[in-house]
């Protein structure tokens, strides 16, 4: 029995087009058992139907009832993943839509549907204890939001399931999880890098095409096509090019050493190391050696002088 309550969208009548699974999105779905599991990759490589399977076998086999996905906004979750969820399930089981009431229940689990860019979206957090949790689109979503999430993961054997888009890579998903060597080699982290290739579905000329289009930036190309976390450099410094200026200097030929500093209390805070030689052919080289970098909106905290210091 299905049904689609307090919502006009039919949004379960299409069956789910069931294909063949790359050996990377196989991989996720079996091996997906830390504590965090991450698909993060380029655009349209199959990460989300992988995480959506994996999140649906979970909730099924788990002995807790309530869970939590996330998105951007909650349009954003209908669109990506409950739709899809919804073809995987029809005909073969129970489920309620409170779209308005923001939850989905399935065979007797309630799923709580909470847009993390939303008014109020720590606060509803705060108040959950859940047994698991998938996160669609999650480099949109505030650090507090984000730390808030986990705690709520309390339940004995809760685990989550991320996925997202590459961003900078300073942001915090990739700094605290992604890159955190201690937490994979721990195995608290488990990651997985998709890339076109990993969607079996896509042809090969809508490949070569989103590859051509892309091409007009090199960080579009890296983070959409070949899924890399790269800096943004094109939105300042159209010139900028990594290949170019990016080198490996002896500091101990620097002349002279400076600390450098943007300062801001509600936007970012940046320190650098800069250092200068001097008189050369075409005047100083300015080699920027070491930086810290800290959003203020991306991380939802402002830093105290003290931790500036400390970084």
């Amino acid at each position: 029995m299905k049904q689609e309550s307090n919502t006009k969208n039919k949004i379960g009548n299409d069956e789910f087009e069931w294909g063949e699974l790359s050996p990377k999105a196989v991989s996720f779905i079996s091996d997906s058992d830390a504590f965090i599991n991450i698909a993060h990759g380029s655009v349209r490589s199959g990460k989300t139907i992988a995480a959506t399977l994996r999140f649906l076998e979970f909730i099924l086999t788990s002995p807790h009832t309530e869970f939590m996905i996330s998105g951007k906004t909650r349009d954003t979750i209908e669109r990506n993943v409950i739709r899809d969820l919804i073809k995987m399930i029809d005909g073969n089981g129970y489920y309620k839509y409170r779209k308005f009431d923001n939850y989905i229940e399935i065979a007797n689990n309630k799923i709580w549907l909470i847009g993390f860019s939303d008014e109020g979206a720590t606060e509803k957090v705060r108040g959950m204890t859940i047994g698991g949790w998938y996160a669609d689109e999650l480099t949109s979503a505030a650090k507090s939001t984000v730390d808030m999430a986990i705690t709520r993961c309390s339940l004995d054997g809760a685990k989550m399931f991320w996925t997202m888009n590459p961003e900078s890579p300073y942001h915090f998903i990739y700094t605290d999880y992604i890159n955190n060597k201690e937490l994979t080699n721990e195995g608290t982290v488990k990651v997985w890098h998709f890339t076109l290739d990993d969607n079996p579905h896509l042809s090969q000329k809508y490949k070569d095409e989103l590859k051509r289009v892309n091409r007009k930036s090199k960080v579009s190309y890296k983070r959409n096509i070949l899924g890399e976390w790269v800096i943004a450099e094109g939105a300042i410094y159209d010139s900028f090019d990594e290949e170019v200026h990016v080198k490996n200097v002896d500091h101990t030929l620097m002349d002279e050493i400076n600390i450098c500093c943007d300062y801001g209390v509600s936007t970012v805070t940046t320190f650098g190391v800069m250092g200068i030689i001097k008189n050369t052919k075409d005047g100083n080289d300015y080699y920027l050696q070491e930086e810290t970098y800290y959003d203020r909106q991306q991380k939802g905290v402002a830093q105290s002088d003290s931790d500036r210091v400390n970084d």
